[in-house]
C-alpha cells in the first residue's frame, strides 16, 4: 500500500489517502471519536473507496476497526484488508462470470450439436 497524504487532521476526524502501488485503487481510510452523549459515541476507523483527489466514491465500507486511530500504521494494515477484501471479492465473481460463460458455451455447442445431428433429416416426408 502506498500513503499519498492526510486529507484532514481535525479534532475528532483524522483522515489519510491511500492507494495500490500501481495508484489504480484508491482508499480513504477515516478515523472519527465523537461523543454526543449516551449511545452515541462513534470510536472507529473506516475504509472507503475514493478517488485520487479523496473523493469517497461508496459509502459502503471495505473494513472497519474499533477503536479509532491516527497512527499510520494502523491506517495501512486496514486499508490492506480493505484491499485484500476487495481482491477476494472480485476473484469470486470474475470466477462465476467464467462460470456462467462456460455454462452458456456450453449449452451453445450442445444446441449446435443436436441441430447438426438432425441437419439431413427430411421432416416433410
Amino acid at each position: 500500500m502506498k500513503f499519498h497524504k492526510v486529507m484532514k487532521n481535525a479534532e475528532n476526524l483524522y483522515q489519510t489517502l491511500w492507494s495500490d502501488d500501481h495508484e489504480t485503487r484508491w482508499f480513504m481510510c477515516s478515523s472519527s471519536h465523537q461523543f454526543a452523549g449516551e449511545p452515541y459515541e462513534v470510536d472507529e476507523a473506516m475504509v472507503f473507496p475514493s478517488s485520487e483527489k479523496g473523493e469517497i466514491c461508496s459509502w459502503s465500507e471495505l473494513a472497519v476497526r474499533k477503536p479509532h486511530s491516527v497512527d499510520h500504521g494502523v491506517h495501512e494494515q486496514l486499508v490492506q484488508e480493505a484491499y485484500d477484501t476487495l481482491m477476494e471479492k472480485e476473484g469470486r465473481e470474475y470466477a462465476e462470470d467464467a462460470a456462467a460463460d462456460g455454462r452458456e458455451r456450453m449449452r451453445s455447442e450442445a444446441t449446435e450439436k443436436r441441430d447438426s445431428d438432425f441437419s439431413d433429416v427430411d421432416w416433410v416426408g
